[in-house]
């Protein structure tokens, strides 16, 4: 063990010194975020991250609390303060787009509408509003609602239509709810719809991963993005998987997946735009990590300014 952390050392150094300058700085210090100075005329994006869940999915990395309605309550006007400290940095800058992530930030779109006025009224905001939900919390009254906010882009995570995958994230819901999900949204005919999807879980074929992707395209969504499944060791499905012993499918088979993930949806009309995204029509691609520089707002979000990260607390108590 202590071979391998040697080694892993080893090679962290090896890879900054490669990529970066003697001067670059990795670590973290204590700030208070007035010193921060945007570029102006920079390509800035906005970041809103909402940490509320009904259930939390074991192989999600992000910060996330299950729903607690005065939890909420308590959230909104935080993050709404956080936006009034922003404006009082930085002036009336210019964005060109806002992505709101999680979390499930469907579950709280009401209160949501608090922080898009705030936004709305501190800086100007020219470009898409997109949003992230899954498939339980998709009905025709919520999707009417995103549109009447102003929410263009809609990002669905799928993940998988096979139960036991499903079964696997601890989603408590069985295939046809994501059927139902991506029909309504196809139907309320957002500027984008993205569609989630994973693959390389444990025991999955190529053939099954094919049969999801088969599924998914009938509804012509307008960017499909497919990534592993990443089992970071301090995720839930990283301990199931050192408990259960849970075999993810080998480097070799997860690159055949890749390779066959490109194929079919090149043949289906899909033009790669990133290492997992894949878009068709005029607009996208689209995706929280689209933008070069950002600011984020809410537990654990991030905002790099070109020369620096800065990361808001990783508590949500502590955030309000």
């Amino acid at each position: 063990m202590m071979f391998h952390n040697r080694s892993l050392a080893m090679i962290a150094r090896l890879f900054r010194r490669v990529v970066s300058s003697p001067s670059d700085d990795y670590s973290f210090y204590a700030d208070d975020g007035r010193g921060v100075c945007l570029q102006v005329g920079g390509d800035f994006g906005l970041y809103l991250h909402i940490p509320f869940c009904i259930s939390l999915c074991p192989y999600c990395p992000y910060k996330r609390v299950r729903y607690q309605k005065d939890l909420v309550a308590r959230f909104i006007p935080a993050v709404v303060s956080e936006v009034k400290e922003w404006r009082e940095r930085i002036g009336n800058y210019r964005f060109n787009s806002l992505y709101i992530g999680g979390g499930t930030p469907t579950l709280v779109l009401e209160e949501i509408e608090e922080v898009l006025n705030a936004l709305k009224t501190a800086f100007s905001l020219d470009g898409p509003v997109a949003i992230e939900t899954i498939p339980s919390d998709v009905t025709i009254a919520k999707a009417r609602r995103m549109k009447q906010l102003g929410i263009e882009y809609v990002s669905l995570g799928v993940q998988s239509l096979h139960r036991k995958n499903l079964r696997l994230l601890g989603r408590d819901y069985h295939d046809q709810r994501a059927h139902e999900a991506i029909a309504v949204l196809s139907e309320a005919r957002f500027r984008l719809l993205n569609v989630d999807l994973m693959f390389a879980f444990p025991g999955e074929s190529i053939d099954e991963l094919l049969e999801d992707l088969r599924d998914i395209v009938v509804y012509e969504p307008q960017q499909i993005t497919c990534y592993p499944l990443f089992t970071f060791p301090y995720t839930a499905v990283g301990t199931h998987k050192r408990r259960r012993r849970l075999i993810i499918p080998p480097m070799r088979l997860r690159r055949r997946m890749y390779y066959a993930i490109c194929r079919f949806l090149h043949e289906h009309g899909y033009r790669q735009s990133s290492v997992w995204s894949f878009t068709r029509g005029p607009n996208g691609p689209y995706s929280s990590v689209s933008r070069n520089y950002y600011v984020g707002l809410g537990p654990s979000a991030a905002t790099y300014t070109g020369d620096a990260f800065y990361f808001n607390t990783f508590s949500v108590r502590d955030d309000i």
